[in-house]
């Protein structure tokens, strides 16, 4: 097992000094001393800068490696206990200041939809709109799915080649305007254009910044045929037969 280096000092001394304790001390014996007297002669060891100090106690050196091999053990020991508890609390530190910073961002850009009032005027309840995106000099297709509320505000998703995005804003169709914000993997854009509604089919065209990294671009939807008005029937209208012949009221 291993001895308090203090223990130890004693020991040395008591074992293996009394002779040279007797004759410098007057008699002094470490066997029957006072702790005070053993931690005295330990504190002087410790308190020798150079070997020929350390030669006037003996065990001295011995005493040193036990207490310098212990302080070692206990600061590696200290250095686990702090990189245990100040790691991890670090890290919690970190990620709140993360997600304050995230809900504080998207309540700041959410508030930028309280600037529009909804309007939904005579848009469909859901619309699917595709068309592409344009960043960098680079265009890409997208897609969206959205339904559409009477108050004129948005939720839906949208797609493109960085992924599955989810969508909430407002449009007020009388106004042709329309804001939305797009996050995904805590990502947060904004898209602000126009759009209208002509012959059954919605268009789309806005530009988009990130409130990240502060790139930006525009985008182009449409919703193609899939709302257009239905196509009137025509009229079946039955002729009139006069001496054999049909008579059609309109050519």
């Amino acid at each position: 097992a291993t001895q308090d280096p203090q223990i130890s000092c004693a020991t040395r001394i008591a074992t293996n000094a009394t002779d040279w304790y007797a004759s410098q001390s007057g008699g002094y014996e470490p066997k029957n001393a006072a702790c005070s007297q053993t931690a005295k002669c330990c504190h002087d060891c410790m308190a020798c800068g150079d070997e020929t100090c350390m030669t006037k106690y003996p065990g001295c050196d011995e005493y040193l490696a036990d207490v310098y091999e212990s302080c070692e053990e206990d600061a590696d020991y200290t250095a686990l206990i702090v990189i245990a508890v100040v790691l991890p609390t670090l890290c919690l530190l970190g990620a709140g200041a993360w997600f304050a910073f995230k809900y504080y961002q998207k309540g700041q850009v959410m508030a930028v939809l309280d600037n529009l009032v909804g309007d939904k005027g005579n848009l469909p309840l859901t619309l699917s709109l595709s068309g592409t995106y344009t960043e960098n000099g680079e265009t890409q297709p997208c897609n969206y799915e959205w339904s559409v509320n009477f108050d004129g505000s948005i939720k839906g998703r949208g797609w493109d080649d960085d992924g599955v995005a989810t969508v909430e804003g407002r449009v007020n169709l009388p106004l042709s305007k329309v804001l939305w914000v797009e996050t995904r993997s805590g990502a947060c854009m904004t898209v602000q254009g126009s759009i209208r509604h002509n012959g059954g089919v919605v268009n789309v065209q806005a530009g988009y910044r990130s409130t990240d990294s502060n790139t930006q671009g525009s985008m182009n939807l449409s919703s193609g045929n899939a709302f257009a008005a239905p196509q009137a029937i025509g009229q079946v209208v039955q002729g009139q037969v006069v001496s054999g012949t049909v008579m059609n009221p309109r050519k």
